[in-house]
């Protein structure tokens, strides 16, 4: 069985803070960089999800669920690289 491990480096949003400040002030603040690692559960040209988490085998020899799973817009994102993933 084959997959892909992706590592997608994003931009958030950011919250700053309640303390009462100026426009001008506020105008320094700005979004935060992210990354994630994940296996790829699933992608189409809007997003992409990864598991923390793969399960991809049981005693019974076949298995494929996720833990842990999160979907990012691709919008938000700037850089995907990708790993291919060998099981046994």
């Amino acid at each position: 069985m084959r997959s892909q491990i992706a590592i997608i480096y994003w931009v958030d949003s950011a919250i700053h803070g309640s303390e009462q400040k100026s426009r001008e002030a506020w105008k320094s603040h700005k979004l935060v960089n992210g990354i994630s690692v994940g296996i790829v559960v699933h992608e189409d040209k809007e997003q992409i999800t990864i598991g923390q988490d793969w399960f991809y085998k049981d005693n019974l020899g076949s298995l494929d669920e996720f833990r842990n799973v999160s979907s990012y817009p691709k919008k938000g994102i700037t850089k995907i690289r990708r790993v291919i993933l060998k099981t046994r």
